[in-house]
């Protein structure tokens, strides 16, 4: 169940704490992937925590401004 526009409930702070942990699991895969000998040692882990703290943080925030049926301020999308 998805909580009422301007609220925040449980589900939506447990789900934005599982997109804090993905987003940084997929940009750290991308990475290592794309990167032609790709070195732990020279990859800059804060760097990553720093991104899965903003993805988790703007889907928070995407969940404060939107209704229970997704619409941001009840009226887009």
């Amino acid at each position: 169940m998805k909580s009422a526009l301007f609220r925040i409930g449980k589900n939506d702070l447990i789900n934005g704490l599982i997109m804090a942990a993905l987003t940084p699991v997929i940009v750290f895969l991308a990475s290592a992937l794309q990167a032609p000998g790709f070195d732990f040692a020279t990859f800059d882990f804060l760097m990553l925590l720093k991104i899965g703290l903003a993805g988790g943080l703007g889907y928070i925030v995407k969940n404060f401004f939107s209704d229970q049926n997704g619409k941001v301020f009840g009226a887009i999308g």
